[in-house]
């Protein structure tokens, strides 16, 4: 089924009062784009964090769309190869703030837009109380800008 048809049934079960929002998951921004010339999107997911920006493109878009981007993986880091790179960022950050890493590259996410909510995973609510515990760390404009630029954000 052509993606403007799904979307219009979405739309469509919207004013039948069946659903109350529309989401959308793993879209390309012009994708998004085209949804938004169809009905109101109210969020939208994509994979996205400080070593991973698939999402960046519908990040910017949905950002200046004033639509909720909800980044999944938010909290990953990488590893292996590029691991020294990005702890030799990120680590500083989380000692300064008496935080993790992972913290730290969740707090990335929240300064990026407020319109942001991450939606990392976790099992325990020790684990939940560490997520939520990043809306607390206050990032300075050099630190997201490192953060940042750790990985290119291609349009």
């Amino acid at each position: 089924m052509p993606f403007e048809d799904q979307v219009a049934t979405l739309a469509e079960m919207r004013a039948q009062g069946l659903i109350r929002h529309i989401g959308l998951s793993n879209v390309s921004a012009e994708q998004f784009r085209t949804a938004l010339s169809i009905t109101e999107i109210a969020a939208v997911t994509a994979h996205y964090n400080v070593g991973v920006r698939l999402g960046a493109a519908l990040f910017k878009v949905a950002d200046e769309a004033g639509v909720v981007f909800s980044p999944w993986h938010p909290a990953a880091v990488p590893g292996g190869d590029e691991a020294a790179r990005f702890q030799s960022v990120l680590r500083p950050i989380a000692g300064r703030s008496g935080a993790t890493v992972q913290q730290v590259a969740l707090a990335w996410q929240l300064y990026r837009s407020p319109r942001t909510l991450p939606i990392p995973g976790t099992t325990s609510i020790d684990h939940l109380r560490e997520n939520l515990a990043a809306e607390h760390i206050r990032l300075t404009p050099d630190e997201v800008d490192a953060i940042t630029g750790l990985m290119p954000e291609d349009d």
